[in-house]
């Protein structure tokens, strides 16, 4: 039986409030006037891309080599380091993706240069806001101001370095590298890891068992395997995946490339149904486990974000902003997580910003941003809250890297064991 039902986490449902969870009180922030901004967190979903696999059996696209190209502006140069600070080379994942070539020339999860201009476009926003208008920044990128994280994928190291030539005039002559700091495949947190979190691994196989049972999934693939004359037996038995569908549908239409009309006529399907699956994938189908499931998905992230903000402004080297270039599935696990999630699925250039203030007494203030807007934490809350809680929110949920890592050398999602390490009795 199909039981998934997002209620009862973060409030009454993810899209609802906050803070009922908690029983927080209605209490009047000071106007956004009266506080001073300390520092930002801004994580992001890379640019518009190539597809990541071929869907051989829908009408075929040219992907030339010449979408990859620059656009006008200049990039700024970077150099790519290890959490150590040592030079990295790139990962086994990114190897794998550079042997994958369409027809034309392209190789596979590329960025290409409507992807390259999103992230150029995001950095000027962010520029007008917080160098311009809030002078948080200098307009010139400095590495003591500034840090910058990806994954150690190309098309997130690219994201991050288009966005960092929107925002500073950090391709000025004599403009020294932006650094680009990133982990390794095994230790990396701005993905939910399913490859290396046995625990999260084992959450997402057990998903494929079930997945079958999502209400009107059955129906909708029978039809659209006929009108797509999709052919499980040419595909080793493999049904019609919706989450690769609808990767290839989106990177078309993202960089302008031909739709057949049959799979227009049934995107709202085809979308719907790869929601609900990278939901499922991020947070889990049990309601009893999906606290942490998603600490698993960005708990560690979430930790991150709490442990800046401890920081700020105590220490004379803390960072004015930290930058974050990560993916669609780490963007839809914060969104769950924090109430934020409006039904769809994180755009390419999709943005979060953590803003920190202080007011006069140096009391501590969140406001959270998604694409821009100001999200309110709460049915009674204002867009701005405390600090402490802030921290109340993402309790549940927020792991440090030790204790993601011991809940991810459990095997099985249960109370039990996986509580214990939550709740701090093992260390």
């Amino acid at each position: 039986m199909w039981r998934h039902k997002f209620t009862g986490l973060i409030g009454t449902a993810f899209t609802g409030s906050a803070f009922s969870l908690f029983g927080f009180q209605s209490q009047s922030a000071p106007p956004l006037d009266d506080l001073k901004l300390q520092s930002i967190q801004v994580f992001f979903r890379h640019g518009a891309r190539t597809p990541l696999r071929p869907i051989p059996f829908l009408p075929g696209v040219q992907w030339p080599k010449e979408l990859m190209a620059n656009p006008p502006a200049s990039p700024v140069q970077y150099v790519l380091t290890g959490m150590d600070g040592k030079v990295m080379t790139r990962s086994p994942h990114d190897d794998k993706l550079q042997k994958i070539v369409f027809p034309g020339g392209a190789k596979a999860g590329h960025l290409t240069t409507v992807g390259k201009q999103q992230m150029f476009d995001l950095g000027r926003r962010l520029r007008m806001e917080y160098i311009e208008k809030r002078r948080l920044l200098n307009p010139a990128y400095s590495e003591s101001q500034v840090y910058v994280r990806s994954t150690n994928i190309l098309r997130t190291v690219e994201s991050a370095q288009w966005m960092v030539s929107g925002m500073f005039d950090a391709a000025a002559k004599g403009a020294k590298p932006v650094v680009i700091h990133t982990d390794l495949d095994e230790e990396e947190i701005l993905y939910p890891n399913v490859n290396f979190c046995i625990a999260l691994k084992n959450v997402n196989k057990s998903f494929y068992k079930w997945v079958d049972d999502m209400p009107g999934l059955e129906k909708s693939r029978l039809a659209h395997t006929k009108i797509l004359n999709y052919t499980p037996e040419k595909y080793d038995g493999k049904k019609l995946d919706y989450q690769e569908l609808r990767d290839e549908l989106s990177a078309r239409e993202a960089n302008g490339l031909y739709i057949p009309p049959e799979a227009k006529e049934m995107w709202n399907q085809i979308d719907s149904h790869a929601i609900e699956m990278l939901k499922l994938m991020v947070s889990g189908p049990d309601e009893k486990k999906r606290s942490t499931v998603l600490s698993l998905s960005c708990g560690a992230v979430l930790h991150m974000v709490a442990a800046n903000m401890d920081t700020a402004g105590q220490v004379t080297d803390s960072k004015k902003m930290f930058v974050y270039s990560a993916h669609d599935s780490l963007m839809m696990a914060l969104l769950l997580t924090l109430g934020f999630f409006d039904g769809h699925w994180p755009p390419f250039a999709a943005d979060i910003v953590f803003e920190l203030y202080t007011d006069k007494q140096d009391k501590k203030w969140v406001r959270i941003l998604f694409m821009g807007r100001p999200q309110k934490l709460g049915k009674e809350q204002g867009e701005i809250i405390s600090y402490d809680k802030f921290k109340k929110l993402i309790a549940p949920f927020s792991l440090s890297y030790k204790k993601y890592r011991r809940v991810c050398d459990v095997q099985e999602v249960e109370g039990g064991e996986v509580m214990d390490v939550i709740g701090g009795r093992k260390k």
